[in-house]
């Protein structure tokens, strides 16, 4: 007799409900009309590039057309910085990016990203927005906003500008990192703030930090203040990291040299190199107006507004089953 065939074993499910699905497109409508309430124009730009991000912490996945290779996006940011170089003005875009990282029960592969630029809004005023968004959806007094080297000292008890190398491979030994020596010191920063201070902010409040260490944001422009820092920022909420954002560098010739200081350091990691993105480049040569801009992680926003302890549910199909 023949035996039968089954495909029961076969994860073919959606990690959603109908009800759960109808939430997140409830909360994703709401998100639109913010925007385009406030006149924002909703843009498409390519999931393909021929230029990936130079950046050491990122890595792309690659595939090819007719023998050349191209990349899916880590962000839109490119493109859309081609785009306000065109002087189309505010803008926003809702789209899938991809990083080459591993799934954890904040991050999957293919995930959706919020980003959006304002043109004329320094990094406080993109902040103010950041806290309206936020407000549609959370209960909370304000926004909290506190510098990247108040926040080490509030934790860690001493200045992440001012320590040295040596200072750092201590604090991390301390904190785990016990092979930390082999690590450059934006590298150590990372590890010390994802352990020792991500975990516990926005508790009560979100929580914005800015005023990065400049070799942290290589699309920011320097702070005149303190040219030790640049104005990036990130914002936190029941410690987790949602966005990220800058006041934009605008300057082609120094985005250049930034470039060029990542190739240098994915030669040292050995990790694979690629020509900086030139149609960027010569997109900022034209001339980009000055503008802040922000992308923000969708996933892990929904998964706290439906209160989900993963963003495995709050997705319809995650790489485990896609």
């Amino acid at each position: 007799m023949e035996q039968a065939t089954t495909l029961q074993h076969i994860n073919w499910q959606s990690n959603m409900t109908r009800q759960q699905l109808k939430e997140r497109h409830k909360i994703m409508q709401k998100i639109r009309q913010f925007f385009d309430e406030k006149g924002l124009i909703e843009v498409e730009t390519p999931l393909l590039t021929a230029s990936p991000v130079t950046d050491v912490h990122l890595d792309s996945f690659k595939t090819s057309y007719f023998g050349k290779d191209y990349f899916l996006i880590t962000s839109p940011e490119y493109h859309m910085k081609r785009l306000l170089a065109c002087d189309v003005g505010p803008i926003y875009q809702i789209c899938k990016c991809f990083r080459l990282e591993e799934t954890s029960k904040k991050h999957n592969p293919e995930f959706t990203m919020l980003e959006w630029y304002l043109p004329n809004y320094n990094l406080q005023r993109l902040l103010d927005r950041v806290e309206e968004l936020f407000s549609l959806f959370f209960d909370f007094e304000y926004l909290e906003r506190y510098t990247y080297d108040f926040i080490f000292k509030k934790y860690l008890g001493f200045s992440p500008l001012e320590a040295d190398h040596k200072l750092l491979v201590e604090q991390a030994k301390l904190y785990g990192l016990y092979a930390a020596y082999k690590y450059d010191s934006d590298t150590i920063l990372e590890f010390l703030f994802s352990t020792c201070i991500e975990p516990y902010l926005g508790k009560r409040n979100p929580v914005a930090i800015y005023n990065y260490p400049a070799s942290q944001a290589a699309l920011a422009q320097v702070t005149s203040e303190d040219p030790r820092t640049a104005q990036r920022t990130e914002v936190f909420f029941k410690g987790i990291e949602l966005a990220n954002g800058f006041y934009e560098l605008t300057d082609w010739k120094i985005q250049q040299q930034r470039f060029l200081q990542d190739l240098n350091q994915r030669k040292s990691n050995k990790q694979e190199v690629f020509t900086p993105d030139q149609r960027l480049l010569a997109a900022l040569e034209h001339g980009m107006p000055p503008c802040s801009g922000i992308a923000l992680g969708l996933d892990r926003f929904i998964m706290l507004i439906m209160q989900e302890s993963s963003i495995a549910n709050v997705m319809s199909f995650t790489v485990e089953n896609a």
